[in-house]
């Protein structure tokens, strides 16, 4: 850059030798020819002060077309003089100091814009080095901490679940309120967990609007600089570099939100085991109060093996009327029974972890394990097919799912955070050959003696299953794959479409809920479909 800066003040110190040759002529120009040189001696010294400041910007192929362009314009300034000198016209020297003005005037801008960014940058730089410094340390002792707690509560959910198995029938009503007790004093810890997730998220969100004021901040200076000259080529370049830092410091970020997901969502699981537990602590309580075998098992032998649990019956288990006649799903241990009295089950604790992890992947459905198995009297659950965006939904790919399936479990979540569903044992009938316009005009499932309706979600906070009642025969139907808006019935309970789902006046009545709330109004926006098949 000095270089060139030499050449231009050697051309305009010639251009000032050659007016002076010609002193009789342009005698009347010697003090404009006196203010050119200081000037130019001043375009100098700018050039000198800018030269540290932007020393890396020189390396912009836009600043170097930039000189190009000055010392182009510098070139044709000096022949313009040239003729003005030869023709007497006093008129060059005017132009030459009014391109002189322009040119400094382009340097100072770029100073000035320069200056702006460079100090706009380093108060976020600042910003960011003190979230980095604060807030992630503590954020991530949080984490530990959290993760330290959910480890220590799987420690007492299996030592609990140890305690409930080994309850007999038997069981003093006083040893069972020491063990629901315990229960009790995990839920608080897993309160203060939740709590804590709270707090961590209202920091993150704190961090968040912190990085969106420096970034509004930036967008704001960079607009003012946007409207001065020649902007574009220093705006680009703090752009870039603002960007940088702040792809890195989302990068960061996004590692510690799903940090916090996965603790949340290991929390959820582990909350709703301990739902399970204290629903089996409940029965047992319950039936030892009365004196009866447990859930009418009048022989039933425990064998523990290792981490393997098994459980072998000698006479069938009435699970379905115990649940017609309380209104509540009945828990056997922690496992459910096979439909025959002469199965042998054998599940291990890997089992069942692995079950609700595939179930987790499903809106983290897997906390209801337990609970869906011990409704259906089955053991391993499969899923079918998975959707949570019905504006895209395919009717066809849903129907192949399942149809021709036996033990299909058909779950629903709405916007309200309702879960409802349906359970069928005999295989979905093929779906009708023309489209619907009505909710009737699809296949219906007759006669099925599994079928039941559920819910495992809903404002009361209880989990129920509801079983037809009566003459009805219609269980679930399915539509053809070029219905507009249908997807899936079941008959006297509900009608899913793409937008809108509505359940008939008739389903209390035909399921016998006696106003249970299973949702609380009479339509609901779907938020996921799930389909799982259940097997032994």
């Amino acid at each position: 850059m000095e270089e060139r800066i030499n050449k231009i003040e050697k051309i305009l110190r010639l251009l000032q030798q050659k007016v002076k040759d010609n002193e009789a002529k342009i005698e009347q120009q010697e003090s404009i020819l006196t203010g050119v040189e200081e000037k130019t001696d001043a375009l100098s010294q700018s050039y000198k002060i800018l030269e540290g400041g932007v020393n890396n910007l020189t390396k912009n192929k836009d600043f170097n077309d930039r000189i190009d362009k000055i010392e182009l314009i510098v070139r044709k300034i000096s022949e313009k003089v040239k003729g003005a000198i030869n023709d007497g016209d006093i008129t060059g020297n005017d132009v030459l100091l009014k391109k002189i003005e322009g040119q400094k005037h382009i340097l100072l801008t770029l100073q000035d814009n320069y200056t702006i960014h460079e100090s706009t940058i380093n108060q976020l730089i600042s910003t960011i080095d003190k979230i980095n410094t604060t807030v992630v340390p503590v954020l991530r002792q949080t984490i530990v901490a959290l993760n330290k707690k959910i480890a220590d509560n799987k420690g007492s959910i299996l030592e609990l679940q140890s305690k409930v198995n080994g309850i007999s029938s038997c069981s003093s009503v006083g040893e069972l309120s020491v063990d629901i007790g315990e229960v009790k004093q995990i839920k608080n810890d897993n309160a203060e967990l939740r709590e804590t997730i709270k707090l961590m998220k209202q920091q993150i969100e704190a961090n968040n609007e912190l990085m969106k004021g420096s970034i509004n901040k930036i967008n704001q200076v960079t607009s003012e600089a946007r409207g001065r000259p020649n902007s574009e080529m220093l705006e680009k370049k703090v752009i870039d570099e603002f960007n940088q830092q702040i792809e890195k410091e989302l990068q960061k970020k996004d590692k510690e939100i799903i940090s916090l997901k996965t603790a949340q969502n290991s929390l959820k699981t582990e909350i709703e085991n301990l739902k399970g537990l204290r629903n089996d602590i409940e029965e047992i309580k319950r039936t030892s109060r009365s004196s009866s075998p447990l859930c009418g098992l009048e022989d039933s032998t425990k064998k523990v093996r290792g981490n393997s649990i098994s459980i072998a019956t000698t006479r069938s288990t009435s699970i379905q009327s115990l649940n017609a006649s309380s209104k509540e799903p009945c828990y056997i241990s922690s496992l459910p029974l096979s439909k025959s009295g002469e199965d042998f089950i054998e599940v291990t604790q890997r089992d069942i972890e692995d079950y609700i992890s595939q179930l987790n992947v499903c809106e983290n459905i897997g906390g209801y394990y337990r609970t869906m198995s011990n409704w259906c009297n089955f053991v391993t659950p499969r899923v079918l097919y998975f959707n949570n965006s019905f504006e895209r939904f395919d009717l066809k790919e849903f129907n192949q799912s399942i149809v021709g399936l036996a033990n299909v479990m058909i779950i629903i979540g709405n916007k309200k955070n309702e879960i409802f569903g349906t359970f069928s044992g005999k295989m979905i009938p093929q779906p009708p050959g023309s489209p619907a316009k009505k909710d009737k005009d699809c296949i219906f499932l007759e006669d099925d003696p599994s079928h039941f309706i559920f819910s495992l979600s809903n404002s009361k906070g209880e989990r129920r299953k509801f079983l037809l009642q009566g003459s009805n025969r219609d269980t679930v139907g399915v539509y053809n794959e070029k219905s507009k808006d249908h997807i899936f019935n079941c008959a006297y309970f509900f009608v899913l479409k793409r937008k809108e789902g509505k359940f008939f006046d008739s389903f209390d009545k035909a399921y016998g809920c006696c106003g249970f709330p299973i949702c609380e109004s009479k339509s609901f926006k779907p938020s996921y479909i799930v389909a799982i098949q259940w097997s032994k």
